[in-house]
């Protein structure tokens, strides 16, 4: 079996590990903390040079993503590598645009729901969505003051636009490469984080002439929700509920998922050598500069045409 090595061990570094595991590889782990880990290394270098890994995992702060990947590279890693979204907090002049073997870890891809609305699409022409996700920040962790988490501190990569971007990486997927997009959003202050807590997004893409996206922290009621109208049908994906419902909507499809079955899937398609929708470097690259020109359109207050 595969020897995958994480990089980071916070909660999402936890959850790739457990999956990992659970699939029967072997797993260490590079965490700066003294965490509880059999196979566990403070730094990358040594970590390569014992454990000697197929796989890497990069799970650490947003903000530490590129330096992490960098030093794979530089430590001559020439083994698949998975990169935790956002690929990386921004866009730098000197980034590959495409890498081979490397993933991004937009596993909403391999969710049954998303894989069932993908299907319905197909031969069908979508005029318009709608896509919601949100959920009060202060839930996401609640053993922990969220204010101190990265997910709430600009610096460290955190904000909902990026914390957040498994629903710009799918609308890409199911609507293809965006042609213009305006947004409102930034940090509300509601929160008392210097972080982005909301926005609204306004696209249109290639296949699908409008598409509005809204991210929140601040829902206290947690939702995640597309709605899509087509020509001939309507189509809803309700996250939570568990639901697929097309036409009027009142015999909806129960899909029941298990919380961690899209990690478990991505991993098992990208190990297999046969990663079938996984996301690419170029596709998680792409969805870094659709995350710039969001930024920028909302503090231009204009229309940005894609590049």
């Amino acid at each position: 079996m595969t020897k995958a090595l994480v990089i980071g061990y916070g909660s999402i570094g936890q959850r790739h590990a457990r999956v990992l595991e659970g699939l029967g590889h072997t797993v260490a782990v590079v965490s700066r903390r003294a965490v509880e880990h059999p196979r566990r290394y403070s730094e990358l270098a040594p970590a390569l040079a014992a454990f000697r890994p197929d796989y890497a995992v990069i799970a650490n702060e947003t903000s530490l993503h590129r330096p992490a990947y960098r030093a794979l590279k530089a430590e001559g890693f020439g083994g698949t590598v998975l990169v935790e979204k956002p690929l990386f907090h921004d866009l730098a002049p000197d980034d590959e645009r495409a890498a081979p073997n490397t993933f991004v870890a937009y596993n909403l891809r391999f969710h049954p729901l998303l894989l069932r609305l993908r299907a319905w699409m197909q031969g069908r022409a979508p005029v318009a969505a709608s896509i919601h996700v949100g959920q009060h920040l202060a839930t996401w962790r609640p053993q922990r003051d969220f204010r101190q988490s990265y997910s709430s501190r600009k610096a460290l990569g955190g904000g909902v636009l990026r914390d957040l971007s498994h629903e710009l990486d799918y609308v890409l997927w199911l609507f293809g490469p965006w042609r213009r997009v305006t947004a409102l959003g930034g940090a509300s202050g509601t929160l008392g984080i210097d972080a982005d807590d909301r926005w609204s997004i306004l696209l249109e893409c290639e296949r699908c002439a409008q598409v509005s996206v809204t991210l929140s922290y601040l829902d206290h009621a947690p939702s995640r929700r597309i709605a899509v109208n087509a020509r001939d049908d309507s189509a809803t994906v309700e996250f939570f509920a568990g639901t697929f419902s097309a036409g009027d909507g009142k015999n909806p499809e129960r899909i029941e998922v298990e919380r961690e079955e899209s990690y478990r899937r991505q991993h098992a398609a990208i190990l297999s050598g046969q990663p079938g929708a996984a996301c690419t470097y170029a596709d998680g690259y792409r969805v870094l500069e659709l995350i710039d020109a969001v930024e920028r359109a909302a503090v231009e207050k204009r229309w940005l045409a894609a590049a």
